[in-house]
């Protein structure tokens, strides 16, 4: 390299030495430091957003286990011979997803059991059998 440049470049270099010792380069730094300190913030700020939405799913999750848990044990309760009531197994079946034909074939013995209470617990384990119980 050519002596010139070479004393050109180690001016430049002095030259921005002594502007960031005097304050000048300061201002810089401090902006580092406060864009640093901002997405801190932010981030504990979304951090905290997903805590709470993790919480509320689980809230969420919890409360359909228990919604399902206590629609079996109602549904176990409705389907038991001795406490049997057409129209709460009619109800039960309504309000299943079973293909609507075979919803109707199934009301039709509930009907015909409660004419017949020798007929109630096989109509009731037909009906356990359809709703998968």
């Amino acid at each position: 390299m050519n002596r010139t440049v070479i004393i050109a470049l180690l001016l430049v270099v002095l030259g921005l030495g002594a502007w960031y010792m005097s304050g000048g380069g300061q201002g810089a730094v401090d902006a580092v430091k406060e864009g640093a300190s901002d997405a801190a913030g932010a981030a504990g700020e979304a951090a905290g957003a997903a805590k709470d939405a993790v919480g509320e799913a689980a809230g969420a999750a919890t409360e359909a286990a228990e919604s399902a848990t206590s629609g079996a044990m109602d549904a176990a309760a409705i389907l038991d011979p001795g406490n049997f009531d057409p129209q709460k197994v009619a109800q039960l079946i309504e309000d299943s997803d079973i293909d609507p034909q075979q919803k109707g074939l199934l009301n039709d013995l509930v009907q015909q059991a409660a004419q017949n209470p020798d007929m109630i617990a096989s109509v009731l384990q037909e009906i356990r059998a359809a709703l998968g119980l």
